[in-house]
């Protein structure tokens, strides 16, 4: 059973049409990886980003201080040698030399709560269990009885990961599980907790709060808090990356270059500044998508990794259509530089740091400017920095902590005076949670500080509400089904939205509708 929707009816489209012309709007991984196996194919692509120089959506490269940072992800899943997206960039790359490496096996996350010294997770979900029974041998029988019930999450979330099923709402996400081979204890607690968030499962397991606030650790990176995060997508990512949490050894400015080369040398073509702004339909077909400065891009299949509410807005006929799923909450970035502290490499050479101010909820919709940090992600551009920057002292901080999209509009609505004001604030709190937790005397030495609000994620990169996860990751947002774009005929919808977000997950979904369009299995 297969129930990927790609959100059209252009099942098998491109079959019997070799060398059709592909417009694919959005240069996001998606973008990306689907457009570097079609043009790998033989069909020619073509693909619009709206940013006059960055590619790749969230997971673009930008320049900062005169360093190299990615503006999303710090690490991968899935790309050990057998796993499945490994595979699919190894038949996008031919060989070419993109390498892995795992990150720290005994502690590839440290956790700090408030300013208590930082816990180090080691990798596996074994051992990531025998570390919290460690700390917390009172609560042995509510761990165990929590670790049994997200193994078997898990389980049923790698299959409907393979089918590329999230989009499909929860009934066929249960049916694809009930449909699998897996064993029955698997099925009983797919159903029985498919509806619950991480917050209810921990009161099942009657885990107490200084326990909870360390296996909620890097679940703050979903942007939800855990009572209302969704407890089988914070059992799969937990699975995926306790299995393998990887990092480009070249950087992932080598990653992206490296896609961007496979479109490039098959003759598909990236159109930089090109801003959609109307999908033309005529005769439940898309003729043509027209961009802002006038350019217009004809052809046979056109696929949006927009999301499904943005992408109706701009197609004829469709902007009245309701959705209702909710944006992802969102997050202030942060990128620094900083010279002369060698801690930054011994704290972070294939390790992260995720800090909380331990005082339970995390609000990752906060409405008050000045509101003190909650929660922070601390990672480093280490695999960025060449050689030369390396022996001049240089290291780069990439930081993320929670934010409100209204709220920086509002006060960049207000003139480049508020925004600054307002960019300053916020810089100044995660600059005390640095100094006062993390890197004692690291004010001093910040040569360059470059703060991107939920805001500027909107005009960036188009990100509806500066959404970080396209919509966000609860129980009410997964259960109902996307509105189809299936009147449309050569019109596709594929993005973190209407799937999940990731790099892992990104190739698994390029390479499942390229099946569906083409017949052909990327991997055989």
């Amino acid at each position: 059973m297969n129930i990927f929707r790609p959100h059209c009816a252009a099942r098998g489209f491109l079959k019997d049409k070799p060398g059709a012309r592909v417009v694919i709007i959005g240069s996001g991984i998606n973008g990306l990886c689907l457009g570097g196996l079609l043009s790998q194919a033989g069909y020619r692509v073509d693909i619009l980003e709206a940013s006059p120089t960055a590619i790749g959506g969230h997971a673009r490269i930008i320049q900062s201080g005169g360093l190299r940072f990615s503006a999303g992800p710090q690490y991968l899943w899935s790309f050990g040698p057998q796993d499945h997206p490994y595979q699919v960039l190894r038949h996008l790359l031919r060989g070419s030399p993109v390498t892995f490496r795992k990150m720290a096996a005994d502690g590839f996350e440290e956790i700090m709560i408030g300013g208590a010294p930082a816990v180090s997770i080691p990798m596996g979900f074994e051992r990531f269990q025998s570390q919290m029974i460690r700390l917390f041998p009172n609560e042995e029988k509510g761990i165990r009885t929590l670790f049994r019930y997200l193994y078997h999450l898990f389980e049923s979330g790698k299959v409907i990961d393979r089918q590329g099923a999230y989009g499909a709402g929860m009934f066929a996400m249960k049916m694809a599980v009930l449909q699998s081979s897996l064993p029955l204890a698997t099925k009983y607690y797919t159903y029985r907790f498919a509806g619950w968030s991480l917050g209810r499962m921990l009161d099942y397991c009657r885990l107490g709060e200084p326990a909870r606030r360390l296996l909620y650790g890097h679940a703050g990176i979903f942007c939800e808090d855990e009572q209302d995060v969704s407890v089988v997508l914070y059992a799969v990512a937990t699975g995926y990356y306790h299995s393998g949490a990887y990092v480009p050894e070249q950087g992932f400015h080598a990653l992206m270059a490296a896609l961007i080369n496979v479109i490039q040398a098959n003759g598909g073509r990236i159109h930089t500044g090109a801003r959609a702004t109307r999908i033309a339909v005529t005769d439940q077909q898309v003729r043509q998508v027209i961009c802002r400065d006038g350019r217009e891009f004809a052809g046979a299949l056109f696929i949006s990794t927009l999301s499904p509410r943005l992408t109706a807005r701009l197609t004829d006929g469709m902007q009245e259509v309701e959705f209702s799923y909710q944006p992802s909450n969102s997050l202030h970035s942060a990128f620094v530089v900083v010279r002369d502290m060698p801690e930054i490499r011994e704290k972070l050479y294939d390790r992260n740091i995720w800090w909380q101010a331990g005082d339970g909820k995390i609000n990752f919709a906060p409405d008050r400017r000045g509101d003190a940090i909650k929660f922070m992600y601390v990672g480093s551009n280490i695999h960025e920095l060449t050689s030369a920057q390396q022996a001049q002292g240089l290291s780069g901080l990439i930081l993320f902590s929670p934010a409100t999209f209204s709220e920086a509009q509002q006060e960049a609505a207000k003139g480049p005076t508020s925004y600054d004001a307002y960019k300053s604030s916020v810089k100044n709190q995660m600059l005390d949670v640095l100094e006062h937790h993390i890197f004692p005397g690291i004010s001093r030495k910040i040569e360059d500080f470059n703060l991107l609000t939920p805001y500027d994620l909107a005009v960036d990169i188009h990100a509806e509400a500066g959404s970080v996860y396209g919509r966000r990751l609860t129980y009410q947002n997964l259960k109902q089904p996307f509105p189809q774009f299936d009147h449309i005929t050569n019109l596709a919808v594929l993005c973190a939205t209407t799937t999940l977000p990731g790099i892992a997950v990104g190739f698994n979904n390029a390479a499942l509708l390229f099946r569906k369009l083409t017949g052909k299995a990327v991997i055989a």
